[in-house]
């Protein structure tokens, strides 16, 4: 391989022009084929004078090589003779790389060690290792620490079990070096101001955090190697920054790897806590001698050094990033839930409350400079429910949560007393922009305690209205917008408390509703849109409201085009549900609105999608606010249940929505597009062309793949277009076939299929079921094909399924469907598949387990269509022996057939959307009803939790079907029809008992032989009705 030509290419590749750039990289491509090249990247990349940029170049385009060809399965793998080469050369390489170059061996070392450590590769450690012992070469020493960080990495989601006998003997003979290479930098202060010195440390806790990330090593968890890892953590965290990295902007100076490394140090200490120390959600693995030493030895020391970095934080003595003042807090947060622990912190609340969680939360003028110039950006960051987890002033507030949570005795007291003298001692002082900073700060901490001063049982409740008019309401007028945006936000959280005092509705109401016509503040105009919501539900701020909802509509609609944010769309849904009668007249314009602002949205996602993944990345909160505009727009059909032609008009609106989604496989939208055109076509109980038009779409989707990975959700659309759409599908035969193609596509042996979490048999047999009884004598042609697959299913041997209920009951209506519509041709089928018997045998079986009034009625008519048959065709098929169970089987089915049918219509009657929980509104009034108003030990949920996601593995390593629990669910839907529901099966029944009667005697009496009176009488009724 010519190594300079190589070197050329690289150096054509950073040229201005496009086709000397073009040229080169068409070049790369036929020399990334030659043999020898991998070798010569490291000769350039080992090369001193060659240009860096060339060497980055070469650097990345090596990297991807050798990451997506190592493995020898690749299709473009690469050759047995070069990965020896590369083995033998990289860590060289890395030796005599800069810090930029070194970062991109990293993905390299991390593919070749999964594929070849140990067994191709066993002078890996022994190399590695080799680097260690000169002191004073630092590049050997970097370089090594990088390799074995590497080597750790491989181990990091493997358990002791897996990996113990390898990694084990690791730990005991090297892990000590790497703690005296560790304490050597830490110590050596005129090293600090190096970038490789803070990256080494950063790179050994990072050693250490990748063998104790997943489970805790047996060696670590000795008693010396506690303390000395525990106090090498500490070292770090308790270090002074250096000069230089403290001199660099903050944004900055966080890239720093001193600063990393001290992040670093609070994360481990943090995950030791609370994966193996410590009961939580969280654990599984039981080390009862480490728990003891961490908690009892360890943490008394080390929450000393903690409050320590927070005094000296909030005296400016030191500076802590937010990564790491995130942690230090949950740690603390943590030890609240420790009943062994929280005598420490106890001693400390009124400090953590005062001097750190109170200044905390103080907005800094990057907050105000955010709010003013670039408002969205505020909305994200800032407010509570959209706050990066990383945010110091987010971890405050759960702290505070937490210890009103778990020890409200001890906390909610002075909490309270510390935000009354506060808001008290405003009253008295004019608001300058401090005291409006500090007025945030103290409605941030009564947001974060709320929840347990609006409940009845809280001996604060009876406080609360005065309280909120006292000291909430008068900021809605604060003449800093940024206030009135929290007053808002805040506001929402006291939705649970009564107001008795028609004033303080009054002052409530107009004070929300002066907030929302502020449309020079974005931020304030949102809260205010969320405490609407928040207040919908009570009647006076309902009746107001009622006065002005379309106007009120209009704005939130142009507020929704404003922020891409599901919040607003939330509170539309929330008008339309609760005002529906009033929005009614101008459903259409605002369905128009919602369809234009969604694709516009499906538009740039798309665009974002196609055009640049790392933006696409960035962007779930444009995502997230298109599905709630889908869902609003979803709530406003769902307002005109009563008029089918205004249904047809909406669709007109929504189909390019739809049209846009399926043909552009925008797939995260496709549930909730299913539920659109399920919800259109159960309204109007019909078909309308414009429906048609996007079943020609989602045919097409069906097709390509697309429409199948969601076939859960769109099963309700395909049954509405066979119950409601059934007299043109009968005459156009391309439709059937589609279909008919859906159907074959669900085949539970594709393993893709069983991914996609459903239950394919259940979904196939259902479609079956509707696609026979909709189509009627139009399904004569598929049935073959159906009972040949559906006989297959019911005589695998899976034992997670074939005994199941549910599963019988599913595939063997698909049977009794087709013996409805063709008795005699399918009961022959079923003969040629010698499962003639079985099948009655199961039939028999099911009947008196049937509980919904669809399986009653089908099994009814499947027998009554054999009833039907003549006394020779049954001798044919060797069925006149099983007459007489036919005969008690319908006396079975016909007794619990009119209380079923009751039930659902009382199931039906009953229902009173009124009446269900309100989704988006936050409604909180039961919170904690049944919960004494004690303190709470450890984390109680633990333990259900755990259990919880037990039970759902459990239904995962069922492969996706059904768990006996899921029996207990299979009953009548009252929200959707059946093909069956216009059928009078006991007028079919009474024309078929009297036709045998009245044409054969004999097969009638076969019927009828073995009845009891029982069973006559119910017949008898049954003829009556």
């Amino acid at each position: 391989m010519d190594v300079n030509g190589l070197h050329d290419c690289f150096v054509a590749t950073l040229q201005a022009d496009q086709n000397v750039r073009k040229q080169a990289e068409l070049k790369l491509r036929e020399a990334e084929q030659t043999p020898g090249f991998s070798g010569a990247c490291l000769d350039i990349l080992s090369t001193d004078g060659v240009n860096p940029a060339v060497k980055s170049a070469c650097v990345i385009y090596f990297k991807n090589k050798v990451t997506k060809s190592w493995d020898p399965e690749s299709r473009r793998a690469l050759d047995k003779d070069e990965k020896p080469i590369i083995r033998e050369r990289l860590i060289p390489a890395i030796i005599k790389s800069d810090k930029q170059l070194r970062n991109q061996f990293f993905p390299i070392l991390t593919s070749i060690i999964a594929f070849d450590y140990p067994h191709s590769w066993p002078e890996f450690l022994p190399t590695t290792i080799g680097l260690f012992q000169n002191p004073q070469d630092t590049s050997s020493i970097y370089a090594g620490l990088v390799c074995f960080s590497e080597l750790t990495r491989h181990y990091r989601w493997k358990t002791n079990e897996d990996r113990s006998q390898e990694l084990d003997p690791i730990i005991r003979q090297y892990f000590p070096s790497l703690l005296q290479i560790g304490n050597a930098l830490v110590e050596d202060v005129s090293s600090h101001s190096t970038y490789e010195s803070g990256d080494m440390v950063k790179l050994i806790l990072k050693i250490y955090k990748f063998v104790t990330y997943h489970d805790l090593p047996e060696p670590l968890r000795e008693q010396e190697q506690v303390v000395a890892w525990g106090t090498f953590h500490v070292r770090v965290i308790n270090m002074s920054l250096p000069q230089n990295v403290m001199e660099i902007d903050e944004d900055d100076r966080k890239l720093s790897p001193w600063v990393k490394s001290q992040k670093w140090g609070y994360a481990n200490l943090f995950r030791l806590f609370s994966r193996y120390a410590s009961k939580s959600i969280a654990q599984k693995y039981n080390y009862d001698g480490f728990k003891k030493l961490f908690i009892t030895g360890f943490v008394p020391e080390l929450l000393k050094v903690y409050f320590t970095r927070i005094e000296q934080w909030r005296h400016s003595q030191v500076w802590l990033s937010n990564e790491c003042l995130s942690l230090l807090v949950e740690f603390i947060e943590h030890c609240v839930l420790q009943k062994a622990l929280w005598s420490l912190v106890e001693p400390h609340v009124n400090y953590l409350i005062s001097d750190f969680a109170f200044p905390i939360l103080i907005p800094n003028e990057d907050v105000l400079d955010m709010f003013e110039n670039d408002p969205h950006e505020y909305i994200n960051m800032i407010m509570d429910v959209y706050e990066e987890a990383s945010s110091p002033q987010m971890a405050v507030l759960g702290l505070l949560f937490t210890l009103v949570d778990k020890r409200k005795k001890t906390t909610l007291e002075p909490i309270m007393q510390f935000a009354y003298n506060k808001l008290v001692a405003f009253q008295s002082i004019p608001e300058t922009l401090e005291i409006a900073k500090e007025k945030e700060s103290v409605l941030r901490i009564m947001g974060a305690v709320v929840h347990e001063l609006t409940v009845k049982k809280s001996p604060y409740y009876s406080q609360m209205e005065s309280f909120f008019a006292t000291f909430i309401f008068p900021n809605f007028k604060s003449q800093f917008p940024f206030l009135r945006a929290r007053t808002c936000e805040v506001s929402c959280k006291f939705q649970s408390v009564e107001l008795t005092n028609p004033e303080n509705l009054s002052t409530l109401f107009q004070g929300v509703f002066e907030c929302f016509k502020d449309d020079k503040h974005l931020p304030v105009e949102l809260g205010a849109a969320l405490a609407l919501q928040a207040f919908i539900d009570v009647p006076q701020f309902k009746e107001a409201m009622s006065t002005i909802i379309v106007p009120t509509v209009e704005r939130l609609l142009d507020l929704s085009n404003k922020i891409d944010n599901d919040a607003v769309s939330a509170v539309i849904q929330e008008c339309v549900e609760s005002f529906s009668e009033q929005l009614q007249p101008f459903g259409l314009g605002v369905m128009q609105r919602l369809s234009e602002q969604l694709l516009r949205l499906l538009r740039e996602i798309k665009d974002a999608q196609s055009n640049d993944s790392d933006d696409y990345d960035d962007d779930s909160t444009k995502e997230m606010a298109a599905l709630g505009v889908i869902n609003t727009m979803i709530t406003v059909l769902l307002s005109f249940e009563n008029s089918a032609e205004t249904v047809m008009k909406l669709e007109e609106c929504y189909f390019p929505v739809i049209e846009f989604a399926l043909t552009s496989d925008l797939e995260d939208y496709f549930a909730e597009i299913a539920e659109l055109i399920e919800n259109s076509t159960f309204l109007s109980r019909s078909v309308s062309p414009w429906m048609w038009r996007v079943f020609e779409l989602l045919m097409i989707s069906f097709k390509e793949g697309s429409a199948l990975e969601f076939i859960d959700e769109m099963l309700a659309p395909l049954k509405n277009y066979l119950v409601y759409g059934a007299s043109h599908l009968k005459t156009n035969q391309g439709y059937k076939d589609a279909l008919f193609s859906v159907y074959q596509s669900l085949d539970p042996s594709d393993s893709e299929l069983s991914l996609y979490g459903s239950n394919i048999v259940s979904v196939s047999s259902e479609l079956a079921q509707n696609f026979i009884l909709c189509l009627q004598e139009d399904s004569v042609p598929y049935l073959p094909l159906i009972l040949t697959r559906t006989v297959q299913f019911l005589q695998s041997e899976d034992p997670a399924h074939a005994s199941g209920l549910r599963y019988s009951i599913e595939l063997s209506d698909v049977i009794i469907a087709a013996l409805t519509q063709q008795p005699a041709n399918s009961l022959s089928l079923l003969s040629e598949q010698q499962f003639l018997p079985q099948f009655f045998q199961l039939w028999g079986k099911i009947i008196p387990s049937l509980k919904r009034v669809y399986d009653l009625k089908l099994s009814t008519l499947g027998l009554l269509s054999i009833i039907n048959l003549s006394s020779e065709t049954l001798v044919a098929l060797k069925l006149d022996s099983v007459l007489p169970q036919i005969g008690k089987l319908l006396g079975s089915l016909l007794a619990r057939l009119p209380e079923a049918i009751q039930q659902l219509e009382r199931k039906r009657a009953s229902f009173n959307p009124e009446s269900s929980d309100v989704i988006g509104g936050g409604h909180f009034d039961d919170y904690e009803s049944d919960k004494e108003w004690e303190d709470e030990e450890g984390d109680p949920e633990g333990d259900e939790y755990l259990k919880f996601l037990e039970s759902e593995s459990k239904k995962l390593s069922q492969g996706g079907f059904y768990d006996d629990d899921d029996e207990e669910d299979f009953e009548d839907d009252p929200f959707s029809n059946t093909s069956l529901d216009p059928i009078n099966v006991f007028q079919a029944f009474k024309e078929a008992f009297i036709n045998s009667q009245q044409t054969d005697p004999n097969k009638h009496a076969l019927i009828c032989s073995q009845l009891t009176p029982q069973d006559q009488e119910v017949l008898t009724k049954a003829s009556a009705i």
